[in-house]
């Protein structure tokens, strides 16, 4: 009992949003991953630096943080005209791709993640990203 008191001050336990990306290659020749958080999901800006973690489709888990998430939410419309093949075709995303990232009608938040390893062998592949929003103490949801 002492213990589990203890922990409740003193452990934290990360609040976390998952997102379906995608592994893009910047001209910097820096590998990372983008994703889009629905606006809806209420989640407020998630500042650069904060850390994630990239779930590969074989199962591999690359660690990473956050290099930016966008201030103004864009329409689906948009994502689709900006990663079209006449706009960027290093960028070019398939309608499948799309389907699995977005949803139409909605609103986003485009997310960028740096990973810490060299992940160019996934490049367009699709993979889950998870950030650590924020960290509370265990005793916050017994005070509630």
């Amino acid at each position: 009992a002492a213990a589990l008191a203890i922990w409740g001050f003193t452990g934290r336990i990360p609040v976390t949003t998952t997102q379906t990306g995608f592994v893009v290659e910047s001209k910097e020749e820096s590998h990372g991953c983008l994703c889009f958080v629905d606006v809806n999901e209420n989640i407020g800006i998630i500042p650069a630096g904060t850390s994630a973690s990239v779930k590969m489709a074989d199962g591999s888990v690359y660690k990473g943080s956050v290099d930016f998430m966008g201030d103004k939410p864009v329409s689906t419309e948009e994502i689709r005209t900006l990663f079209s093949e006449e706009n960027n075709a290093q960028f070019h995303l398939s309608d499948w791709m799309f389907s699995k990232t977005l949803k139409d009608g909605s609103y986003y938040y485009v997310l960028r993640i740096n990973t810490e390893e060299d992940i160019a062998e996934y490049w367009h592949q699709l993979v889950t990203i998870t950030v650590v929003m924020r960290e509370v103490r265990p005793i916050s949801y017994l005070i509630r």
